[in-house]
């Protein structure tokens, strides 16, 4: 029952992203649930589960939103495994670490994938850093203020079902 809520909020997540997220940007910046998500996952269940969940969702992240297939797969394999490191040494249920991290992480995300796109020149090197500059520092913020609405319905389902260990 477990896996099933957290395939099913992931589902709910992506879904909300790609369609009601993306119609109402503030500031230019559209959140990314996928991301906090991932993060939460990755710290709380270890590199493995934060690498296949960051890439399965950041897969389907790319072909619900149409961007180049892949980058977001790449991105959040990498930012799912990295975090997933750092959880085995952190104390990781604290909701301030979580939104902390979903704040450096959605720059970290934004490089990656400024930087994917720059190595595929689907973008020049100026509207890329006017994107970087201009709407990533909202955006953290952004994903920063959902995190405890995204996390939340998370610990619910551990709490409620338990929760495998890493």
């Amino acid at each position: 029952m477990y896996f099933a809520c957290i395939i099913g909020f992931s589902l709910l997540a992506l879904v909300l992203q790609t369609t009601l997220f993306s119609k109402i940007p503030i500031n230019g910046a559209k959140p990314d649930l996928i991301l906090i998500i991932v993060s939460y996952l990755s710290l709380a269940k270890g590199a493995e589960t934060g690498s296949v969940l960051g890439f399965l969702l950041g897969l389907l992240q790319d072909i619900l939103s149409g961007v180049f297939l892949g980058s977001n797969a790449l991105a959040k394999t990498i930012l799912g495994f990295v975090l997933g490191s750092i959880g085995k040494r952190l104390y990781v249920n604290s909701l301030l670490l979580q939104i902390f991290f979903v704040f450096i992480l959605t720059f970290v995300d934004e490089m990656l994938l400024a930087g994917l796109a720059l190595m595929l020149k689907s973008y020049s090197t100026q509207d890329i850093l006017n994107q970087w500059i201009r709407i990533t520092p909202s955006e953290a913020i952004y994903n920063s203020m959902l995190c405890p609405f995204v996390i939340v319905p998370f610990k619910l389902v551990e709490t409620t079902f338990g929760s495998p260990q890493k």
